[in-house]
């Protein structure tokens, strides 16, 4: 019997000691991974173009030019600093709008509506 017990102990420790190895390799090999990951670049801006330091600071309301019954249904940011709004409603096809936040305007829409007859026409005859 005192043979079972110490056997059953020395199994317990192996078991303890493979998990603590398997935990070691497991941050080791995480941070192996994140110091090899590259570091995205981005260019800097100049001094008169950057952000605020501070992230709540106050600014005037941009203003889109988008028609009323127009809905905002998806929002998210480009890592640049700017705005892409995807706006559907108001009796125009959906569009895509980018707006720079630190200039207070918009910088331009992707309609997503068909190509007009006369821009077709000419895509055709060019090809």
């Amino acid at each position: 019997m005192r043979a079972v017990k110490t056997l059953v102990a020395v199994m317990g420790l192996l078991i303890v000691l493979g998990l603590g190895l398997l935990i070691y390799g497991v941050l080791r090999t995480t941070d192996r991974l994140e110091a090899s990951r590259p570091v995205p670049s981005t260019p800097s801006a100049p001094a008169s173009t950057r952000a605020p330091a501070s992230p709540l600071a106050p600014f005037d309301p941009v203003y889109l030019g988008e028609p009323a019954g127009s809905r905002l249904e998806h929002l998210t940011a480009d890592g640049r600093g700017r705005l892409i709004l995807g706006v559907t409603g108001g009796g125009v096809p959906d569009r895509v709008i980018v707006v720079d936040p630190a200039e207070g305007r918009r910088l331009g829409a992707i309609r997503l509506d068909a190509v007009p007859a006369s821009r077709e026409s000419g895509a055709s005859s060019a090809q």
